[in-house]
């Protein structure tokens, strides 16, 4: 198979195996549940590419009736770092 895009390629494969670090670093705290990190990791990327697809592409079609602040999204995303 060929690769059009080799480089965004490459670069979203050195995302994944860093967020597969994460994963495996929050089942090892046992923030995670223990078992296929693999699987975890897909689960994860899907859900956070379902969430940032639609407002790159110009919003959501509902109004979400609960905001996030930016220091909230942050230390969601800051507790199991290595």
């Amino acid at each position: 198979m060929k690769i059009k895009y080799r480089e965004a390629a490459e670069v979203a494969e050195r995302s994944f195996q860093t967020l597969m670090g994460y994963v495996t670093a929050c089942q090892q705290e046992g923030v995670l549940p223990a078992g296929d990190t693999k699987q975890l990791a897909l689960l994860t990327w899907s859900i956070v590419h379902s969430i940032a697809k639609p407002p790159s592409r110009g919003g959501f079609p509902f109004r979400p009736k609960t905001k996030f602040s930016d220091s909230q999204n942050m230390s969601l995303g800051v507790r199991c770092q290595r």
